[in-house]
């Protein structure tokens, strides 16, 4: 597919390089303070020794990478789709294919990644068994099966999407799992917490 056959004809004007340079920006900041977090936790505070603090602090960094590398995907799906499907028979179909699966899927990923990234943060601060992380992990669980569904109907065109979809309706799963957990958990503290 040659640069007269682009299929995104209209990102070639002013505003999307100027979204583009403003994404990459964030994505620069984001990284760049999601790191030298990761540095400053680490390696500057002189304590080598891993603990649960350390721990919880790089799965809050990692959030945030994975909240950067999901903005990017939104921001460069025509081109990741275009340089991956570049040569293939109805190459054109598979791009388009790629960038609606990409965006119809990127909203349902930004709120499981905001969610777990608050449910992370109440558990840094002790609030385990709360109706706030229930309701977090409900709506974390509910996203990963939206994701699923999409990938899963992108399946019937393009196969790799299965594994995407089995791989999210299995995180969907194992959430519900803890998210249950999580309930009983809370009905017996409340319940301990009448009797004492």
């Amino acid at each position: 597919m040659g640069k007269s056959q682009w299929p995104f004809k209209s990102y070639k004007n002013e505003i999307y390089r100027k979204t583009i340079n403003l994404y990459c920006n964030l994505i620069i900041a984001m990284l760049y303070s999601g790191c030298s977090k990761l540095v400053y936790y680490f390696l500057a505070r002189g304590n080598t020794m891993w603990n649960r603090s350390k721990s919880l602090r790089l799965t809050i960094v990692c959030t945030w990478l994975f909240m950067a590398l999901l903005l990017a995907a939104v921001v460069f799906a025509p081109q990741i789709a275009y340089w991956y499907f570049s040569g293939r028979e109805n190459s054109q179909f598979y791009c388009q294919l790629f960038c609606i699966v990409v965006y119809v899927s990127a909203a349902p990923s930004a709120v499981l990644l905001l969610y777990l990234n608050r449910l992370l943060s109440r558990i840094h601060k002790g609030e385990f068994f709360s109706e706030a992380n229930i309701f977090s992990l409900r709506l974390i669980s509910w996203c990963s099966f939206c994701v699923a569904i999409v990938t899963l109907l992108a399946g019937l065109f393009y196969l790799s999407f299965l594994l995407v979809a089995v791989a999210f309706a299995f995180i969907g799963l194992i959430v519900r799992v803890v998210k249950n957990v999580f309930e009983q958990a809370l009905a017996i503290k409340e319940e301990n917490d009448l009797t004492v």
